[in-house]
């Protein structure tokens, strides 16, 4: 992940409003800086023979006398990873990697017992382990678990409580496992309703691992190693960034970035095909969390649909 996207992990005590679900292990107490990225070290305590509470605890895990499953090694997850996981799959922190048990609320716990601010997650949207979250799909498990050809009240009810929160008439909704998913069937509808292919993407933009959605993601085909680079049928326009990009006058660079769009479209045309879809998150997430100059999206939209494409508010990461 590059630093534009805020990879750093931030060690903090817990406030002492909050329940000690480590009792006995010390939290993190300080950073230590390697190679640009912030990682956890333990309390001076901790590190010595001082950490009664959390000697014990982790002799416990470590032999399995407690009940519970020995805890490997750093090491030892390090040769199993090296071993089964692709190497395209890197690790964060590589010099000192995090071993992390479990996460509760913005906090990660790793197995040292430090308390992680957790600045890095774009899965858990109401943060770890939320108690709502875990108690009703604990439920839902435990009562059924089947696809959606069977009548159910709980799909129609949740599709009408999303469908409330939408304008317009948007009142459909296709249940996805993934963001990928989900973009993937957005860019076969927008093909099926516009009757061409071209997709048009922003620059830096990530909207999934699909074959299709990595040919218009240039954060994915631009990247070192990935021959193919970006799809036949794809275009990408400029980040429409105010703080390092080519327009930086909050009060024009929506505009400005979206006539960009505009020449893109009438590029598609001149190759003799149809613009199908334009894909673009509401905040650039993988481009480094950019906040859109106000106009762009109403911009680009109109340019889209004029020339007969759909456009695609993708929250793959920022959702």
């Amino acid at each position: 992940m590059p630093a534009s996207c805020g990879s750093t992990a931030v060690a903090v005590k817990r406030p002492a409003s909050e329940p000690d679900e480590t009792a006995g292990v010390p939290p993190a107490k300080v950073l230590k800086q390697q190679n640009g990225s912030a990682v956890a070290v333990p309390n001076d305590n901790q590190a010595t023979n001082g950490a009664h509470g959390a000697s014990t605890n982790s002799t416990n895990v470590a032999n399995g006398s407690n009940g519970t499953k020995a805890r490997m090694t750093v090491e030892e997850i390090m040769e199993l990873r090296r071993k089964h996981i692709g190497p395209n799959v890197p690790v964060f922190f590589p010099e000192e990697p995090l071993h992390i048990v479990r996460g509760r609320g913005q906090y990660f716990y790793d197995d040292k017992g430090n308390q992680i601010l957790d600045c890095i997650n774009n899965v858990c949207h109401v943060g770890h382990c939320h108690p709502h979250v875990v108690a009703r799909a604990q439920k839902q498990m435990a009562e059924l678990e089947t696809n959606s050809r069977y009548l159910h009240e709980e799909i129609v009810r949740y599709a009408q409580r999303l469908t409330s929160y939408m304008p317009g008439d948007l009142s459909v909704v296709y249940f996805c496992c993934t963001g990928s998913e989900a973009n993937e069937l957005a860019a076969r509808l927008a093909r099926a309703y516009s009757g061409g292919r071209h997709m048009i993407a922003v620059d830096a933009a990530y909207h999934g691992h699909t074959q299709l959605l990595i040919d218009i993601s240039s954060y994915k085909h631009n990247h070192p190693g990935y021959a193919p680079g970006r799809g036949e049928h794809a275009s990408v326009v400029s980040m429409p960034c105010t703080y390092r990009g080519k327009y930086r006058d909050p009060a024009t660079a929506g505009e400005q970035y979206a006539a960009g769009v505009k020449d893109a479209i009438e590029e598609v045309k001149k190759k003799g095909e149809q613009v199908a879809a334009f894909f673009c998150e509401g905040l650039m997430s993988c481009g480094g969390q950019t906040v859109l100059p106000e106009g762009y999206l109403k911009n680009v939209y109109k340019h889209v649909r004029e020339a007969g494409g759909l456009c695609v508010a993708d929250e793959v990461q920022v959702g």
